[in-house]
This record gives C-alpha cells, sequence and structure tokens, in this order.
C-alpha cells in the first residue's frame, strides 16, 4: 500500500509540473465619446518555474469590430490597481509590491506607474512614477488630481495622501499612518514616522 501511494503521488507531482494555469481578469469597461467600447485587462499564468502577465487595452466599435489591440510593456508584474476615466482620457495605476521580506532598509518595497492614456486611439499621453502602493486616483477640479498610497519598508507600512499637479508634480505630501509588521513587533522594535521631504521626493516624472 505505501508503495502504490508513493507511486500516485509521483504522478500527481509529474502532472502539476506539466500543468500552467492561466486568469483573464477584467479591470473595466468604458466608452468615449466615438462610441467606442474600450476594454481593460489583466491577464496572467503560472506555472512551476514561470510566471507571466500581461496588461492589455482593447477597443471596440459600435459593431463589436475590435479596432485596438494593445499591451503596456514593462507592466508584466503590475497590476491595475485603481483606473479612473476623464472624458476621452483614462488614468491607470499600475502597482507593484513585494510583501514579507524581512529586511532593514528604507527604501521602499513597492512601486506604481501611473498612465494617462488616450481612450480614442489607445496612446500613452503621459508617465510619473510613485515610490509606493498607489490605490486610489481621484482628478481634481484644477487639473490636478489627490492620490492615497502606501510605501513598505518591511518591517512598517506607512499610508499617505498626496496633491499632484497636472504635470505629476508632487504639491503636498499628509502622511495619514504608520502600521508596524507584526514580525517586527515581536522583535521588539517600534515604528517610526517619515514625514515627507521635498529633498527626498517619492515621486518621479517623466514627460
Amino acid at each position: 500500500m505505501v508503495r502504490f501511494v508513493s507511486i500516485m503521488c509521483l504522478g500527481l507531482g509529474l502532472l502539476a509540473q506539466e500543468s500552467e494555469a492561466h486568469f483573464i481578469s477584467p479591470v473595466g469597461v468604458f466608452e468615449n465619446s466615438a462610441g467606442q467600447v474600450i476594454v481593460l485587462q489583466n491577464e496572467w499564468s503560472y506555472g512551476r518555474d514561470n510566471y507571466d502577465s500581461a496588461n492589455r487595452l482593447r477597443i471596440f466599435d459600435a459593431s463589436g469590430n475590435r479596432v485596438l489591440d494593445r499591451e503596456f510593456e514593462g507592466y508584466e508584474y503590475s497590476y491595475p490597481t485603481h483606473v479612473e476615466q476623464d472624458g476621452d482620457v483614462l488614468w491607470i495605476a499600475f502597482s507593484y509590491q513585494i510583501y514579507y521580506i524581512w529586511n532593514d532598509g528604507e527604501s521602499p518595497l513597492g512601486k506604481t506607474d501611473v498612465l494617462r492614456i488616450n481612450l480614442l486611439n489607445g496612446e500613452v499621453l503621459q508617465q510619473f512614477t510613485v515610490e509606493g502602493y498607489l490605490d486610489q486616483l481621484k482628478p481634481s477640479a484644477d487639473g490636478g488630481f489627490l492620490a492615497t498610497y502606501l510605501t513598505d519598508t518591511g518591517k512598517e507600512s506607512t499610508s499617505h495622501l498626496a496633491k499632484l499637479s497636472a504635470e505629476g508634480q508632487i504639491i503636498w505630501d499628509e502622511v495619514l499612518g504608520v502600521n508596524s509588521n507584526m514580525y517586527w513587533i515581536e522583535k521588539g522594535k517600534q515604528p517610526t514616522a517619515r514625514p515627507f521631504s521635498d529633498s527626498n521626493p517619492r515621486f518621479s516624472v517623466q514627460r
């Protein structure tokens, strides 16, 4: 009986090595001024030794014909954590975060790439990077927007509220709170708030 179970488990293990899971996750459906339908979706797959992910923007005409299929290259390991439509413009926040990595460093373990997309042709109009995990993005009346995001050093995470200009430059940044990771609390280490410093901005703008 033991030998039979061992052989069966070995067979299942070989089967698992050969299989690969594939997922498609629609993020949002939008409509532009031309009456076209836009679908933003995240696709990812993984196997025993590989992981692959892609973010796609597809545009369909009024008859359901696909007129554009675009993959955003360079964001293979990111997920659209927030999407905001403003007329024929779509703001997309591609966030990437690493959890459960213990270190004593001060640099964040996550980043967010924010893209401004033309919904008529899929063109990238603007891009900038947030050194943290952005989860909310809201355009404001002055052409800029408000953002909430999280920075994480592994031992603690800090929540922020920031006001950005239309060009993606930071105007002000407010620390909302600091949470300690339980791993470091057990080691007797206490959280230390690190407020925003003009000499060390968390935003870098690419034009």
